[in-house]
């Protein structure tokens, strides 16, 4: 029988020497050769990364189902039972591969560690870890009692003490407090008998909160510590926490990171690189170390002895730990991985793009515009996060270039982008290798006027063109956005288009009469409330998935060129919110905008805006709203909206080398009012990134179709307000986007609790 050591000999030749000093290799060595080869296939290496610091810990990793499952139940030797630690793993993985039972259902895979210090057979430490729902792993929640009373009783061979398992379950209370936050491990130390604490592996607990979480479940360990190591962690995305829990929980914790990008990419190394030499300056790693930890990725293919297929072999650096106990300095770990598995099986070959590809001459033999192959400059998102390589760009002048363009596609199979101005952000609006249509910006805009002062508008049309065009007639579209930069047909896929006159007028979609829509076949139809009313609901904010919008009829309404705002500052979150409720609740009362702000130097001020015909006959607050606010001040502005839109059009042409994490959120009252407090409290650490922090009521006009997509079309309340967080952040800084990202993560969690939407033109996470 073959057994790991002979598996690991085709990995020695890469150990760093830095890091696996000869007798460190030899004791490796040792461990592995009481296993049998087929037992796993993912391995670690644990390093400790100070100065005379030459022990390296060995752990494997056995999935459910596997072969190596069926060893750890039915096969491990009878000797190796003698060892209460070996008694208890047997007997785990025995209920563990029995079907139907509660472990195979809930528990993916175990680790088994071993210390590289000991002779003869080695006793582990276990991990138990949960399966994955998906691509995403399963939250163990509840009272866990198969965990707690029978995984762990089965493991320690005895039930758990009482008083520790009652710790555990406070430690899993307080830690349901926290949105995001879950259990990735629970483990054992029989290695180191007798058994007295379980370890619990958290991750999801913000960086920030990390010690409040300790605080509150008793932990009474040095702060000053923990906090350093935070910060010595800063850059990654994230940092998993481990806990003892004993008849108390023991002071000594782990901090664990790992980072994002590809292993292998230059990013990744540049990271890590980054980090560890952090970790060199604060004498916690030496700099061989260091080097050698930063040589380690790569993958390689080989046989492995006994086989004829050839496997990948891969060596990452999976995470650094650092260990925070009383009375010693911090200790840093680095953790390198092994694996090994068979080759993907061969796909063709990628299709290749050149300017006489066949495709590429499919395409021009039936379009006006340009057809580009792949380049650049429509690879990113608004977000600058993202970069998507295309196949081919389509630069649509006109409904038959779109229609051509589908019906190519159609033969070639190819994922498909449509976009217009390109205002919105995340990776999953850029799929990989994709047939790109851009709706090009028309020369003249594309805009018919009908009798009863509705309009039929081209969908390349930007709004700026629109309502210059409309204010000549006299007329302008009830709701308008901040920024008019983006296209109508962009608009009215994407489902936003709010702003300016959002309170009484609801967004752009609700003033769609009828869409013109090209059917991914190239069929070209109308649509509307009473004309296919199932195809206008599903493509008003489908992102394309019905169709590409080539025209829309929208309703417009008299244009009056001033408008009176009325602008008042609070003195805390909480008034600013309530502030903006008062103002719209009487449904008849309301003025054409209200809004409100929170600025990165801590005012909290709102807004509402009155139109008018003349600049010196104000319209009177009071006979309009009835009750205003007292205070504030009045400026008359010509235009108003389109003084904002120049205001944020000029934003957005400066910081090319920025990325813009903006967010919106579409909630009730209570979400209003909690992402306002929310803001405020983070707004210290995203301040010098913060561009705006801005509120918008909006009320959905009575009557229409309830639309599937629209982001206000939900909820009890009249009222609903979109509250937008935007924040620009140099594209070089790491932490500052990790930071950043971190932050809109908790404001999206508030959303989602509080029945809200994320809007999913802006920035989201997961």
């Amino acid at each position: 029988m073959l057994t790991l050591d002979t598996t690991l000999s085709a990995f020695e030749g890469n150990y760093p020497s830095a890091c696996v000093s000869p007798a460190a290799a030899a004791e490796i060595r040792r461990i592995s050769a009481h296993f049998p080869a087929a037992l796993a296939s993912i391995y670690v290496l644990e390093n400790r990364l100070q100065a005379d610091a030459e022990q390296v810990d060995f752990s494997l990793c056995v999935n459910h189902g596997t072969d190596g499952a069926k060893i750890m139940g039915s096969g491990i030797p009878s000797h190796y039972l003698d060892q209460p630690a070996w008694a208890g793993v047997s007997a785990f993985c025995q209920c563990w591969i029995t079907s139907g039972s509660t472990l195979d259902k809930q528990v993916g895979h175990i680790w088994l560690e071993f210390d590289a210090a000991g002779e003869g057979i080695p006793p582990p430490a276990i991990y138990l870890g949960p399966k994955f729902d998906g691509d995403k792993l399963r939250v163990w929640g509840g009272d866990l009692a198969w965990l707690l009373d029978e995984a762990l009783t089965l493991l320690n061979g005895a039930p758990v003490n009482p008083t520790i398992l009652d710790q555990v379950r406070r430690c899993l209370v307080v830690l349901g407090e926290y949105p995001e936050a879950q259990i990735f491990e629970v483990g054992l130390m029989l290695s180191r008998p007798p058994v007295d604490f379980v370890r619990l592996c958290l991750r999801g607990i913000p960086k920030m909160r990390l010690l409040e979480y300790l605080g509150r479940i008793g932990w009474k360990g040095e702060q000053a510590a923990v906090q350093e190591a935070i910060n010595l962690l800063d850059s990654a995305e994230g940092i998993e926490l481990y806990v003892d829990v004993g008849m108390e929980i023991l002071p000594r914790v782990g901090l664990e990171c790992r980072l994002d990008p590809p292993h292998n990419s230059d990013q990744s190394y540049l990271r890590w690189e980054g980090l560890l030499n952090t970790l060199v300056e604060k004498s916690l790693c030496t700099a061989p170390k260091r080097d050698g930890l930063l040589a380690w990725s790569g993958m390689n293919r080989g046989r492995l002895p006994g086989e004829e297929q050839v496997r990948m072999l891969w060596r990452l650096l999976s995470h650094i730990k650092l260990v925070c106990a009383p009375g010693r300095p911090i200790e840093a770990k680095g953790y390198m991985t092994l694996l090994h598995q068979p080759p993907p099986p061969t796909k063709p070959k990628a299709l290749r793009i050149g300017a006489d590809h066949p495709l590429i001459k499919r395409l021009q033999d039936g379009v006006r515009g340009e057809v580009l192959p792949p380049g650049e400059k429509y690879a990113r998102d608004f977000s600058r996060m993202f970069k998507k390589p295309l196949f081919v760009t389509v630069m649509a002048q006109d409904e038959g270039d779109i229609s051509h363009t589908l019906k190519v596609n159609q033969s070639a199979n190819l994922p498909l982008m449509i976009r217009g101005a390109g205002y919105s952000s995340g990776a999953h609006l850029l799929p990989d290798h994709a047939v790109a249509v851009i709706m090009s910006r028309p020369r003249e805009p594309q805009i018919t006027f009908n009798q009863d002062h509705s309009v039929v508008v081209g969908a390349g049309t930007r709004w700026f063109d629109l309502e210059q065009t409309l204010h000549i007639q006299g007329r302008t579209i009830g709701p308008l956005m901040a920024s008019l930069a983006s296209s109508v047909g962009g608009t009215l896929a994407a489902g936003s288009g709010f702003g300016f006159r959002s309170i009484r007028y609801g967004g752009v979609l609700d003033q769609v009469r009828r869409l013109r829509l090209i059917r991914l076949t190239g069929e070209a139809v109308w649509c509307g409330p009473e004309d296919q009313p199932d195809l206008f609901r599903e493509s008003l904010g489908g992102f394309g998935k019905t169709g590409v919008i080539s025209a829309a009829e929208l309703n417009t309404i008299p244009y009056q060129p001033f408008t009176a705002m009325h602008f008042y500052e609070h003195p805390s979150p909480e008034a600013l919110a309530k502030s903006l409720a008062e103002l719209a609740s009487d449904l008849d009362r309301t003025p054409d905008l209200l809004r409100g702000w929170i600025r990165p130097d801590g005012v909290f001020g709102s807004a509402f805006g009155l139109e008018q015909s003349d600049p010196e006959q104000p319209v009177d607050p009071a006979l309009r709203l009835g009750q205003v606010p007292a205070g504030g001040r009045v400026e008359v502005f010509p235009d108003y909206h389109t003084f904002v839109h120049q205001a944020v059009h000029d934003h957005l042409r400066e910081g090319v080398d920025q990325v813009r994490l903006w967010a919106d959120h579409m909630v009730e009252y209570e979400g209003l009012r909690r992402l306002c407090l929310q803001i405020e409290s983070l707004r210290s650490r995203i301040a010098p990134f913060l561009y705006m922090a801005r509120m918008l009521a909006i009320r959905r006009p009575a009557g229409g179709l309830d639309l599937p997509y629209a982001p206000h079309h939900w909820g009890t309340e009249p009222v609903k307000y979109l509250v937008g967080v935007y924040c620009d952040v140099p594209s070089v800084d790491t932490a500052a986007i990790n930071l950043v990202r971190e932050c809109l993560a908790e404001l999206q969690t508030i959303t989602l609790q509080s029945g809200g939407r994320v809007c999913p033109w802006g920035w989201r996470e997961g």
